[in-house]
């Protein structure tokens, strides 16, 4: 009883003997913050977001599980996401969206694009930096998931994060917009390859 104990009084400490002080965890490290301080914009890849939301897109989103919450918030109803961040969801689902995140397929003969198609994703945001992390934790970049991959194209693309857009007939509406989003803002775009960030 007494170890346990004694383990129960170090919990408190943890952060403050850890490298985790001061929020480290992406919480908030005093009471008063969770009114007071604005959301991260880099931990959720915004700019990303912002234009997925500025663009009007439609229909189903390829996402990482962490942003599902905040891709709710600024996307719906418009996009659904994959996933939502809250485990509510399909085994199926999760098998699914890990052999995306993999890039293999679940099925026989089946490829990760060919899980796309089966599951009626026409949009796809990838995130993160092709940086070492602490190899207790999954690799969390998929922003060149679906680079030079066939029948998609990239519509938004920045140092962390892009957007693929799927081409075929049903995606017609979101290309368009796309497009007019584009030359508003005077920047180049090919509806055959898409935004080419050089």
């Amino acid at each position: 009883l007494a170890p346990a104990l004694g383990c129960a009084a170090l919990v408190p400490a943890f952060p403050h003997w850890s490298s985790s002080a001061s929020g480290g965890f992406g919480a908030p490290s005093r009471l008063s913050d969770y009114v007071e301080l604005s959301f991260s914009t880099g931990k959720y890849y915004s700019h990303s977001v912002w234009f997925l939301r500025d663009t009007g897109l439609e229909g189903r989103l390829w996402n990482d599980y962490f942003m599902g919450g905040y891709l709710g918030y600024w996307l719906t109803p418009e996009l659904r996401c994959f996933v939502n961040g809250t485990l509510n969801f399909p085994p199926d689902a999760g098998v699914d969206f890990w052999a995306i995140r993999e890039q293999r397929g679940v099925r026989p003969g089946e490829s990760y694009l060919d899980v796309l198609d089966r599951r009626g994703v026409n949009l796809l945001i990838g995130v993160g930096l092709p940086v070492a992390r602490d190899a207790r934790l999954a690799p969390l970049y998929t922003t060149a998931l679906l680079e030079g991959a066939a029948g998609w194209i990239p519509v938004f693309r920045d140092v962390r994060s892009a957007v693929y857009l799927r081409l075929d007939a049903e995606n017609r509406e979101n290309l368009e917009r796309v497009a007019r989003y584009y030359a508003e803002q005077g920047v180049p775009f090919d509806r055959a390859h898409g935004f080419d960030p050089a």
